[in-house]
């Protein structure tokens, strides 16, 4: 109606057709929520009317947008990008078990990189045991204190926040981390995931994955602040019941907004696949943990210069497909390049990329990257590997059966080690996918394990050049190679991979 040709300014002054009748328009339009409407001829009362129900109705969007901004800046989920100084607070079990020690300093540090990828600093640091990691308050009054005191040490550092190495913190100690820690900003592991997401997302799927990810968060800190202030009835700084109800409704129409879009651009990515499908071309899904080296391995296998490679975690986040050869049959293939993995999330950060993920359900192969030269590579193991299983959960999972695991960067370690996981381990491939060691073979196997699962295999045609058989096999099958006959110029062999059924459907058209 009229609020659209509202909504949708020009640039110059135009006229506007309303109820049968012709007026001037005018207007400035002002920072984010508000017009100046000069009208140059009158309209009836009921016209007027309309047309400011239509302009409440714009400032209202507004509006919305601005409290639901403001919301996030409450929660330090909002243009909190610049850089600056943040204290690391790295909570840990006490045991004497080795094992789990490497483990904790391996977390602390994949932390640490974590805020650096925000162009965060890091100038101080404390580890502290704990008790426990899933209880509601993690750290003891004076444990509070021990930080208080290493803030305070460190006169020449401003600090503007804190970071738990915690998935989530529950409302009621972060509220009292704050209260003693100078009124810091305190960030957890999911706050500091969703700030890297939003940094890095590109295309419009990824920010509304992005933006439906935060929901859950946004939901949980304003929960905990509903029952803070129901604790303290008494407090002047009440912001009352209504508030509260108001912004969990409007939490709700977003998430539902966000998913009805998700689900749209969902069945467009379903007919994106069945169109592949229908050109015969398999699909390999490269997975791993983040900062494995996924992008440099499809850079490697299709020798694409259009993809660059980040040394930094989360740098792909949305699924991207690349077009390679298989190396002896000429195969064209799909390389689909997937957001990394990482530990300690909640998995409804994973959920909300799950419409993402489903172009490696429908892989017909699954790659899956190691960093070995990492020193926690075991762990990043069993973090992508549970993962995977919460992916695959309720499907065939034939493509995990199948999966080729790489062992990726063997440039960066020892030759010693590097023989040592070769011989404990036959199922594995190492390779360098910056220097090309091992591609080759890595290919050969990729090429093979394709072909297996698709059932593919090399069929050649002889056929009349330009005849019926040949432009048949043209629109139907994918070819990989045409060779003319030296016998006869008349006649040529085309080569294409294809299954036994399309082989008989070939046959059913031309061969009585």
């Amino acid at each position: 109606m009229f609020c659209s040709s509202l909504i949708r300014i020009c640039r110059a002054p135009r006229n506007i057709y309303f109820k049968g009748q012709v007026f001037g328009f005018h207007y400035k339009y002002a920072v984010h929520n508000f017009f100046k409407v000069n009208f140059s001829s009158t309209v009836n009362n009921e016209g007027f009317r309309d047309v400011l129900f239509d302009l409440n109705l714009y400032e209202d969007v507004e509006s919305e947008a601005q409290k639901y901004k403001e919301l996030l800046s409450r929660y330090c989920l909002y243009d909190i990008s610049t850089t600056q100084n943040i204290f690391f607070v790295h909570p840990y079990l006490n045991t004497t078990d080795e094992e789990k020690v490497n483990d904790r300093k391996e977390l602390e540090e994949e932390s640490v990189q974590l805020l650096q990828t925000l162009k965060w600093e890091v100038p101080g640091r404390i580890a502290l045991p704990v008790q426990s990691l899933s209880r509601k308050v993690v750290f003891q009054y004076n444990q509070i204190k021990q930080i208080r005191e290493c803030i305070l040490r460190d006169t020449s550092v401003k600090y503007a926040g804190i970071f738990i190495n915690k998935d989530t913190l529950f409302y009621g100690h972060r509220i009292e981390l704050q209260r003693e820690l100078f009124d810091l900003n305190v960030f957890d592991r999911y706050s500091v995931v969703l700030q890297i997401f939003k940094q890095h997302a590109q295309t419009r799927e990824a920010k509304l994955q992005v933006s439906l990810a935060e929901i859950p968060y946004v939901r949980h800190r304003l929960r905990g602040d509903h029952a803070l202030e129901l604790e303290n009835k008494h407090s002047k700084s009440r912001q009352g019941e209504s508030y509260f109800h108001h912004h969990m409704m409007e939490l709700k129409k977003r998430e539902n907004k966000i998913k009805k879009e998700l689900c749209r651009l969902k069945e467009q990515r379903s007919y994106l696949r069945r169109s592949r499908f229908k050109l015969g071309l398999p699909s390999i899904a490269v997975v791993g943990y983040t900062n494995s080296g996924k992008t440099s391995l499809i850079k490697s296998l299709t020798g694409s210069d259009k993809l660059t490679p980040e040394d930094k975690f989360f740098a792909t986040l949305d699924v991207t497909l690349h077009g390679g050869y298989l190396p002896q049959s000429h195969q064209k293939v799909l390389y689909i390049d997937t957001v990394g993995f990482i530990s300690d999330i909640p998995v409804n950060l994973i959920a909300s990329f799950a419409s993402t993920l489903e172009d490696a359900l429908h892989a017909d192969l699954l790659i899956h990257v190691r960093d070995i030269s990492h020193p926690d590579h075991e762990r990043q193991n069993k973090i992508v590997e549970k993962t995977l299983q919460y992916i695959f959960k309720g499907t065939e999972k034939k493509a995990l059966k199948n999966m080729i695991v790489v062992y990726n960067k063997v440039d960066k370690i020892e030759m010693n080690s590097l023989m040592e996981i070769i011989s404990s381990n036959a199922e594995i491939f190492p390779v360098s996918a910056t220097r090309y060691y091992g591609m080759q073979s890595l290919s050969t196997l990729i090429e093979k394990r394709t072909l297996e699962i698709s059932g593919r295999q090399l069929y050649t045609f002889r056929v009349k050049n330009g005849g019926k058989e040949y432009q048949w096999i043209r629109v139907h099958f994918p070819i990989t190679e045409e060779i003319a006959d030296e016998k006869d110029f008349n006649y040529i062999f085309v080569k294409t991979m294809i299954k036994k059924s399309d082989f008989n459907k070939f046959r059913s058209h031309f061969v009585s």
